[in-house]
C-alpha cells in the first residue's frame, strides 16, 4: 500500500464482519494469499488508498528465488529475530 489505511476483514454467518487486521502505508496486502487460488477474506479501504499491484505470478517468484525476503514478507518489516535462552 502506498498511502491511506485499509482493513482485512472476514464475513461472519450473521452477517457481521471481523476485522483481521489494519493495513497502513508500506504493508503488503493479500501476500498470504498469493499461493492460493480464492481468498477467504476481503480488503476495504477506510480512506483514500493508492496501491500498487504485483501479479500473483511475480510474487511466486521472489518468494522461490529468496528464502530470506520470503520470510520477511511473512514476519514483518517492524519484527526482529528472537535470541535464544544463551542471548545469542
Amino acid at each position: 500500500m502506498v498511502s491511506g489505511f485499509a482493513c482485512r476483514y472476514e464475513s461472519l454467518p450473521d452477517g457481521k464482519r471481523q476485522i483481521l487486521a489494519i493495513h497502513q502505508r508500506g504493508d503488503g496486502m493479500g501476500l498470504q494469499n498469493a499461493l492460493v487460488v480464492r481468498m477467504d477474506n476481503s480488503i476495504q479501504a477506510l480512506t483514500h488508498v493508492e496501491v500498487t499491484l504485483v501479479p500473483a505470478h511475480e510474487m511466486k517468484g521472489l518468494i522461490i528465488k529468496s528464502a530470506s525476503l520470503a520470510r520477511a514478507m511473512w514476519i514483518g518489516r517492524s519484527s526482529t529475530p528472537q535470541s535464544n535462552a544463551n542471548g545469542r
